[in-house]
């Protein structure tokens, strides 16, 4: 159940994983919290809830690529927030989404008629704020915001509300299949891993592994580890890095002791581990060259510098861990989505172990 209390468990050091690396270097005192305190997370941002819906509806669909994705997605909603306001707001305003939808794009064509311009936030323009559909939206979710704020486990902003998130969904799921309907079903969805490597123990789960075929002949050209990422706008090379290179020590494990096996034909194809960016649109650009387009998926191959560098990166986390070496977040992280918002140590020095306190002088 979400929001319920952890058993703080005897914590290894040498246990890792993607998430608790990343975890650890985007906030040492969060990090402590959840891992060594057993701390339940008080509330978490919509980015996650977004993440969970699109994968469980992802998991269901990449087997099955003739199912209807948007039916997954719409399913999705409600079992990934059963029990909750969310879940029962979703209930009501399901019947409303298309409208609002059909709403939005006639917005978006105005306003691009009007300013020979594509809109990038559409409700901040006149067109959407004269629409009668904004009115049903407005009437509808201010009567349920008291209800998400106080009582919704995800915190939501008025730059991603919940009716703007979940009409974003089911536009999604129709661009997505229309993109990648074709493809041949996937061999595997949403499987753990737990493995030994170089005195570590590596566990997480992946989303995917597909065969992949080359556009223009048809051929198996690999196998592709997938991990889906809800990102609104493209991401720098390195930013799964570590993730990537983890996947592809644990597949490599798990195939070779026998734990994963492939049809004929697959066992040599080489490996290639990938981002899949569900939230892609056709106008993204490669952050380090503006020229470039942004593919919807990228793969990379991992080599041994890969696990030489990652291993030193293991080393360092397990250190840290170790000698209770938390730091606070950075200055510049963002603090709105912190698990720990009664004791975010962004917000309050006596959460990072200090004592600071305010005072008033007269100049």
């Amino acid at each position: 159940m979400r929001g319920a209390p952890v058993q703080p468990e005897d914590f290894d050091a040498r246990k890792l994983s993607p998430s608790r690396m990343n975890a650890l270097a985007t906030c040492g005192i969060a990090f402590k919290m959840k891992y060594l305190d057993g701390l339940p997370e008080e509330r978490s941002g919509s980015a996650a809830l977004r993440g969970s819906v699109y994968h469980k509806a992802l998991e269901d669909w990449a087997p099955n690529r003739a199912a209807d994705l948007l039916t997954l997605v719409r399913s999705a909603w409600l079992s990934e927030t059963e029990g909750t306001s969310v879940n029962d707001f979703i209930g009501i305003y399901a019947a409303l989404a298309p409208e609002v939808v059909r709403a939005e794009h006639e917005c978006k064509i105005a306003f691009k008629e009007r300013t020979g311009k594509d809109s990038k936030a559409i409700h901040m323009s006149g067109e959407w704020k004269r629409h009668p559909v904004k009115k049903k939206v407005d009437a509808l979710f201010a009567q349920w915001l008291p209800r998400l704020r106080d009582e919704s486990f995800w915190q939501f902003t008025e730059f991603d509300p919940l009716p703007k998130i979940y009409n974003e969904s089911l536009v999604w799921a129709r661009r997505y299949q229309e993109r990648f309907g074709h493809l041949p079903p996937a061999l595997y969805t949403e499987f753990g891993f737990d493995v030994e490597w170089n005195g570590f123990r590596l566990n997480g789960y992946i989303d995917a592994i597909e065969p992949l075929l080359d556009r223009d002949t048809g051929e198996l050209c690999g196998l592709g580890i997938e991990d889906y990422k809800t990102y609104a706008a493209p991401p720098p090379q390195h930013k799964d890095y570590r993730q990537m290179v983890v996947y592809d020590i644990a597949v490599r494990d798990l195939l070779g002791r026998g734990q994963l096996t492939l049809p004929p034909g697959f066992e040599d194809l080489p490996i290639y581990v990938g981002i899949d960016y569900v939230r892609w649109e056709d106008s993204w650009r490669d952050p380090d060259d503006a020229d470039k387009p942004f593919p919807p998926r990228r793969y990379w191959s991992i080599g041994p510098a890969d696990y030489e560098r990652f291993e030193r990166e293991a080393g360092a986390y397990s250190d840290t861990v170790e000698r209770r070496a938390f730091l606070p977040a950075q200055k510049g992280q963002k603090v709105d989505f912190c698990p720990y918002p009664g004791a975010c140590c962004m917000r309050s020095t006596s959460a990072a172990g200090g004592g600071a306190e305010l005072v008033e002088v007269n100049l």
